[in-house]
């Protein structure tokens, strides 16, 4: 009989492995769970945020917004007559000819 009770203390203690095992299993499956939870919040937030600024990025670009923001901040509006000077672009291997219209400023350094 002394091997069998050897063996049920093996076998008792196996059990006990296993058990334990799986009870530790369990448990770090609910961490793993409310993590997961959390982190789903976290993202929608974060959706939610960057939903917000690209809102507020489109509204910022807009060019309505641009020239609100470059008159109040920086006191620019249209072009003055004859602020405005045509540069003429020559033809140029394959290239047309074309012109394009430059804004000068009065405020120029070193001006005549």
């Amino acid at each position: 009989m002394k091997g069998g009770g050897a063996f049920f203390g093996v076998g008792l203690l196996m059990g006990g492995v296993i058990l334990l095992g799986y009870v530790w299993g369990k448990v770090d499956l609910v961490q793993v769970g409310y993590e997961l939870a959390f982190l789903s919040q976290k993202k929608l937030a974060l959706e939610r945020q960057q939903a917000a600024l690209r809102l507020q990025l489109s509204q910022l670009m807009a060019p309505e917004s641009l020239a609100r923001a470059a008159k109040r901040r920086l006191g620019m509006g249209p072009p003055r007559p004859g602020q405005l000077v045509w540069v003429v672009v020559p033809h140029s291997a394959g290239k047309e000819t074309g012109s394009i219209a430059i804004a000068r400023t009065d405020d120029v350094e070193g001006k005549d």
